[in-house]
C-alpha cells in the first residue's frame, strides 16, 4: 500500500498530538502575547517552539519576547500559514483566513 505524504504527515501529528496529550502541552502564560492565539488553535508551548523554529526562531521565549502573532502574520503571511498548518492540529479544519483572522484578533 502507497502512503501520500500528505497521509504521511497527518499521521505523524496525530500520533505526536497524542504522545503530547498523554505527557502534556501547557498553554503559554497569560503575560504571553501567544496566549490568545494559542487558545484559539488548542495549542501549547510545544507546538509553539516548533511553529518558531520553522519561522527562524531559536525557540518560543525567543519569538515571544520579539514578535506578536499579529505582526508576525502581517509580515510574512506565507510562511506563518505553513508553520501553524505543519505545527497545530486544529488548523487542519480552517482556512487560511480563519487562521490569519485568529493572529489578528486584538488581544486583551
Amino acid at each position: 500500500m502507497r502512503v501520500s505524504k500528505s497521509i504521511l504527515r497527518r499521521i505523524i501529528r496525530e500520533e505526536k498530538r497524542n504522545l503530547l496529550n498523554e505527557y502534556g502541552n501547557p498553554p503559554p502564560s497569560r503575560q504571553s502575547n501567544w496566549r490568545g492565539f494559542a487558545d484559539a488553535l488548542d495549542i501549547g508551548v510545544l507546538d509553539l517552539d516548533e511553529i518558531a523554529y520553522n519561522l527562524g526562531f531559536q525557540d518560543f521565549r525567543d519569538m515571544d519576547a520579539s514578535i506578536t502573532p499579529r505582526v508576525l502574520s502581517k509580515r510574512d503571511p506565507n510562511s506563518f500559514l505553513a508553520a501553524v498548518r505543519d505545527f497545530a492540529l486544529s488548523a487542519d479544519g480552517l482556512d487560511d483566513r480563519e487562521i490569519l483572522h485568529r493572529a489578528r484578533r486584538p488581544v486583551y
